[in-house]
């Protein structure tokens, strides 16, 4: 009899893994949707998406990963909460449209450091804790160091006698995190996501634009904006993060297989904007854009209107003196020339 029901036993184990593939007390296969904060095609998402295809490849039944889409398929002012809810798992992203929710956030774009050394330093950890505590999100990576922000004009500007640039009353593009220095600087911000801003520039809403050094050109922004002020005054802030209770559902496994190629990916990512930077700059003077780089005294004031007023300004969004000061021990490296984004 003992013989007798081992056989059945085998014969069952055999059907079952038959019909599924998955043999008992081995997890199946999790299927995580993906959303992205701005169209799918924007350069920006290029290291995102590549990481997606490995995580695809390399943690094939265990993880998968489906990109649901970007803006039109959640509006980007919606995906945090759809992240919180479950009603998708993963995010790709700027950080920036969510800084009212998660006001540590800041910190990525104040920071001069690469997404390696912000993980090597402690950075990671306190984003993690912020993203647990108040989004409910698990944070798992930064895909923003490498790319930087300029400033894109309509009309040639106005530069002063110091070497730096007056701005006062132009109305650019902006978004919360830009607040601070163009306040410092007597910008006017308008708000606007990156799928609108081709229609603003268009019908003259805006006389410019605060973006990234890439992707500008693919935008078709350029026909519009035709003056480019050097130097970058931020670095990026795209994040990856995911449902927290999706997450503490996978097994070790798949946690490890996940976080492992992620990770693996900012250093990836960093490079690749790198690149791109050149690639942009160089297709923009091929259109006959015009560069200018502001030097000595001018060019320190403008850098320092964003660094100096950076810091000061996630204290107004409610955040301790000594927890802005924690967070810029880990993420910005005081030894360096400010406009310095990285070690080299």
């Amino acid at each position: 009899m003992m013989f007798r029901t081992v056989i059945v036993s085998a014969a069952a184990v055999a059907a079952f893994v038959g019909a599924t593939g998955v043999a008992p007390g081995v997890a199946q296969e999790t299927t995580l949707q993906a959303i992205f904060s701005i169209p799918l095609d924007v350069n920006i998402n290029v290291p995102a998406r590549r990481m997606i295809e490995e995580v695809n490849n390399v943690c094939k039944g265990k993880v998968k990963i489906e990109i649901k889409g970007g803006p039109e398929a959640i509006p980007t002012n919606q995906q945090m909460s759809a992240i919180k809810r479950g009603i998708v798992d993963f995010y790709a992203g700027a950080a920036g449209y969510y800084q009212g929710q998660v006001p540590e956030l800041e910190a990525l774009y104040g920071s001069n450091k690469t997404a390696v050394e912000q993980r090597r330093d402690g950075a990671v950890e306190l984003l993690d804790t912020a993203f647990q505590q108040k989004v409910g999100a698990k944070y798992l990576a930064e895909y923003g160091s490498g790319y930087k922000f300029v400033i894109m004009l309509r009309n040639k500007p106005k530069l002063t006698a110091d070497g730096g640039i007056d701005l006062k009353g132009t109305t650019l593009r902006g978004t919360a995190t830009y607040k601070a220095f163009y306040e410092a600087m007597g910008i006017n911000i308008v708000s606007i996501f990156q799928a609108e801003i081709f229609a603003a520039l268009e019908r003259g809403v805006i006389e410019g634009i605060g973006w990234v050094n890439n992707s500008m050109v693919d935008a078709g922004w350029t026909k519009f904006v035709r003056h480019r002020i050097h130097p970058y005054f931020m670095q990026g802030g795209n994040i990856i993060v995911m449902n927290l209770d999706k997450w503490n559902a996978l097994n070790a496994d798949q946690k490890k297989c996940l976080g492992d190629t992620v990770v693996k990916n900012e250093a990836v990512a960093h490079k690749f904007f790198e690149d791109e930077e050149k690639r942009e700059l160089d297709r923009m003077k091929a259109e006959g854009v015009e560069v200018y780089t502001l030097t000595g005294e001018g060019a320190k004031r403008y850098l320092n209107a964003f660094q100096d007023n950076h810091w000061k300004s996630m204290e107004k969004l409610g955040m301790p003196a000594a927890q802005v000061e924690q967070l810029k021990k880990v993420f910005h490296d005081s030894s360096r020339p400010v406009g310095q984004f990285s070690g080299s």
